[in-house]
């Protein structure tokens, strides 16, 4: 009988050193693609209707084959492809950016747009400059633009705190340059869509890669007021 336990417990024992030495031979689990471009976003906004977007794990790419695909300009239509989401209350918006931007005539521009009912406010980039405009029907639009050191991307950052809009730059991702820091110039909802927008008014095929995403809500302040929608 005792001889009977002893083969059991040998036996047992041999079972979990297989088990151990097969699980430290399988190869580890291949990791599940990102999804930052999928999850939480409306469909794609295409005025035009010829403008492609390809997710590819945390890259997004908006293709545009050419000129007419402008952003406001002279109060025309809005045709630049982008891709939006919903978001309530405060929050900070970072991505990367770059893409074919020279050309030889025409503009070519990438980044961050924020659209609340008939206000909006964009930060984008084209090759040497940073350009943001806050945009509110029957008040002057409020832009800014400066020269940026030749670079193949850009990182953006776009923060909204109840009334208030910071935009930053920054070349690297971790020193950042301040770009636009207004408060109350826009009538900002508590639920409005920010996203990523690609425009062209030049001729040849535009690539606009946004990639390195994140949104982040933010906590309310300590004693900061309710939002007034």
């Amino acid at each position: 009988m005792h001889r009977l336990a002893t083969t059991r417990v040998i036996v047992l024992l041999l079972w979990c050193l297989v088990v151990v030495m097969a699980a430290v031979a399988a190869p580890a689990p291949i990791p599940k693609p990102m999804k930052v471009w999928e999850t939480g976003w409306d469909k794609p906004v295409d005025p035009v209707g010829d403008c492609r977007f390809d997710r590819n794990g945390d890259k997004l790419t908006i293709t545009v084959p050419g000129e007419g695909h402008g952003w406001r300009d002279d109060g025309r239509e809005l045709n630049a492809p982008r891709l939006l989401r919903s978001i309530e209350g405060d929050f900070t918006l970072e991505v990367r950016v770059k893409g074919n931007f020279d050309q030889p005539t025409g503009f070519r521009t990438a980044g961050i747009v924020l659209l609340a009912g008939t206000n909006e406010a964009t930060m984008y980039f084209s090759p040497w400059l940073f350009i943001s405009s806050l945009v509110r029907p029957g008040r002057s639009h409020s832009h800014t633009s400066f020269r940026i050191n030749k670079t193949e991307c850009v990182y953006l950052r776009l923060q909204r705190r109840d009334q208030r809009l910071l935009m930053k730059t920054s070349l690297d991702g971790k020193a950042w340059d301040s770009a636009v820091d207004e408060e109350g110039y826009l009538d900002l909802p508590r639920k409005l869509s920010v996203g990523v927008v690609a425009s062209a008014t030049a001729e040849g095929k535009f690539e606009a890669v946004f990639d390195q995403f994140v949104l982040t809500v933010l906590p309310p302040r300590q004693g900061q007021p309710p939002h007034s929608k």
